[in-house]
């Protein structure tokens, strides 16, 4: 026999409604649990990240504080800097100058050659580098030339060489030079020693010219003495500037010779031997006389020539492969 359940049933919105509710309710704890799980992982790892940006900063200061150059480096750097523009403006000029120098004239010359000095300094070192392998290096060159064909030929010979871009002619101007020619010793200072010296020489040279006198007391050895001795006098002051001193050998009062002394010579002897004296004596005394008279030429007169010369001013500006890396 079946069961009849008499009582009313209860509605829809009834039954659901519970279990809704309960489903609800379930779900807003999960939910706010995973969201309070959430915040708190967010937290700890905001404060990590943070923690790791103080680190950072830290770091990055701390290098900056390194990266900052003591005086040594940065006087370093300024030098390796400098080295580095030379390097790039530095040229080779021997092949410059063989050429400048070989292609001249004879009757030219180069008084100067230079360079004009860069005003215009950069700061930049780069920039610096960059000017340094554009602008060209122009030489200037003082130049003199006794006519203006050998300018002509010495421009069309730098002209064709391969090592010069561009030549040109400043300035040609027409000067009139005096060239002085003078010969002129000056004499060597004379010292105490020196003195002493040319003292002991002159004694040693008359010592030697009194040697050759002959020793005898008769007439015929007094007059060969005083002609040797007047010879003497004369080759002194000739070969070594020496004036030997006046001697005599004769009585002047004494013109009769001594019968008693023995000679080999005879009056007539004697009396052309006293001319000859007589002579040679008169003939040192005439050229000693002209010697007297006779202008110094130890320091003659300047010879003064004049003469037209062309002093020319040349611009040779090099080529770039002229530089040498």
């Amino acid at each position: 026999m079946k069961n009849i359940n008499l009582l009313p049933k209860a509605p829809r919105s009834k039954r659901i409604f519970l279990p809704l509710l309960v489903a609800s309710l379930s779900f807003f704890l999960i939910l706010s649990s995973s969201l309070l799980y959430a915040g708190h992982y967010f937290n700890s790892n905001m404060q990590n990240v943070e923690n790791q940006i103080v680190l950072t900063n830290a770091s990055i200061q701390s290098l900056t504080k390194q990266r900052q150059l003591d005086e040594q480096s940065i006087n370093f750097q300024n030098l390796q800097a400098e080295i580095d523009i030379l390097k790039n403006k530095r040229i080779d000029w021997i092949p410059v100058l063989e050429t400048i120098s070989t292609k001249l004239p004879v009757t030219g010359r180069i008084l100067s050659a230079e360079i004009p000095k860069n005003e215009n300094k950069e700061q930049n070192n780069g920039a610096n580098s960059a000017v340094s392998q554009v602008t060209p290096v122009i030489v200037s060159l003082k130049t003199e030339f006794a006519a203006l064909s050998s300018v002509a030929d010495y421009i069309s010979l730098l002209q064709s060489s391969s090592l010069f871009n561009s030549i040109s002619i400043l300035t040609a101007v027409k000067t009139e030079k005096t060239f002085s020619a003078v010969v002129a010793s000056s004499p060597s200072p004379v010292t105490s020693n020196t003195q002493a010296t040319q003292l002991q020489t002159d004694e040693n040279i008359k010592k030697v010219f009194e040697d050759t006198l002959t020793e005898g007391g008769n007439e015929g050895d007094k007059l060969l003495n005083e002609l040797k001795w007047t010879i003497n006098q004369q080759i002194a002051k000739r070969e070594y500037g020496l004036k030997l001193p006046d001697k005599k050998f004769n009585d002047e009062t004494n013109t009769q010779i001594d019968q008693n002394d023995t000679s080999a010579l005879t009056d007539a002897d004697f009396e052309d031997a006293r001319k000859t004296l007589s002579e040679m004596k008169m003939q040192s005394e005439k050229s000693t006389e002209a010697e007297a008279k006779t202008p110094s030429t130890a320091n003659p007169a300047a010879t003064a020539q004049k003469y037209n010369v062309y002093e020319v001013v040349i611009e040779i500006t090099l080529k770039n492969p002229v530089n040498s890396k």
